[in-house]
């Protein structure tokens, strides 16, 4: 009878050391996701208000191709400064969005409709860097100038409203997710299924197929010009020996800013990689914890790290960048310190 007991009190011992043990655990991981989130949004807020502060700031940072990365700047900041907050209130306080139906949906729109703008700036982008390439200055101006250029990011943001906006007309239903802590696309209706569909098919549009299409006919465009430059340069060198003639080909300068968008693509993918993965592989019964919820936000961080690689791959925008983090609330007069920027 005594040993009845006594394994009673080990079991029960053993039950409530491992749930305090979880616990605290769990308490331990969202003290990491809230200083990890407070962190996203205060460096990207400050990284990308930073970023358009200087793009219209500098006088030589006013291209019409600097416009689209201000244009995706802006983008950046809604994930930071909203996004990423909504959904950590999604992950800690599900309750609230559950019982207060407008600001449910009301959240899921702002979440959803800066994700899906940055997605269509990059493809925007992506093109824009092939034209630029791949046709003469005169005739990229004439379709890319002021007032193209301003045409194209007012397409880029209405799309981006009407697609995320769709559900609220009627074409879908979005309602709370108790899984999901927060309002979702729920497939209630046939609709609703052919919205969700649309998304992804935007989705695998932008980052799967047109986006990385136009880099690579970029590059593929850039390296057939370098060897047509290089056969060039070897027939000078035949025909007349000694001459060291060095016919015109892209700047360095263009070459770089194309490296640099490139990478903007590559560390959207990488951020929002884990989260896909995890999606894909958990059933979406199962309640999304820490874990799923620092990967959605990791997702949304890729906000953060653009205006790095700005600074970090542009020298002309670097010198400018720290020049305006210095100069804020002052006129800006170091544009004759800065040299010719994107075309």
């Amino acid at each position: 009878m005594m040993e009845i007991s006594m394994d009673n009190f080990s079991n029960d011992s053993s039950g409530g050391i491992a749930d305090v043990i979880s616990e605290n655990t769990s308490q331990f991981a969202t003290i990491l996701l809230t200083v990890y989130v407070s962190i996203v949004v205060t460096i990207g807020a400050t990284g990308n208000i930073l970023t358009i502060y200087t793009m219209f700031s500098v006088k030589t940072l006013r291209t019409t191709a600097n416009f689209l990365v201000a244009s995706l700047a802006a983008a950046d900041s809604g994930m930071a400064i909203i996004s990423v907050p909504v959904i950590f209130s999604r992950f800690r306080f599900p309750e609230f969005h559950g019982g207060h139906p407008f600001f449910c949906r009301v959240s899921y729109f702002l979440m959803v409709f800066f994700a899906a703008t940055s997605v269509n700036h990059l493809q925007v982008i992506a093109f824009n860097r092939y034209f630029i390439i791949t046709r003469p200055r005169h005739t990229y101006r004439k379709f890319f100038g002021r007032v193209g250029i301003m045409v194209v990011m007012s397409g880029v943001w209405l799309y981006s409203l009407i697609l995320v906006l769709l559900p609220f007309v009627g074409f879908g239903d979005i309602a709370f997710i108790p899984e999901l802590g927060g309002c979702g696309i729920v497939e209630t209706t046939r609709l609703s299924w052919w919205y969700k569909t649309c998304l992804l098919l935007v989705v695998v549009e932008s980052c799967g197929i047109v986006t990385p299409f136009f880099f690579i006919l970029t590059f593929k465009k850039i390296h057939a010009a370098k060897r047509r430059l290089e056969s060039m340069q070897a027939a000078t060198q035949t025909a007349i020996p000694g001459a060291h003639s060095k016919p015109r080909g892209f700047s360095r300068h263009e070459m770089a800013v194309t490296r640099m968008t490139v990478l903007v693509f590559l560390c959207f993918l990488v951020c929002w990689s884990p989260y896909l993965a995890l999606h894909a592989l958990t059933p979406s019964t199962q309640k999304p914890g820490v874990l799923a919820t620092a990967f959605l936000v990791f997702a949304f961080s890729s906000s953060v790290f653009n205006p790095f690689i700005y600074a970090g791959m542009n020298k002309n925008f670097r010198r400018a960048f720290f020049l305006s983090k210095i100069v804020m609330s002052t006129p800006v007069t170091m544009t004759e310190t800065v040299v010719t920027s994107v075309a």
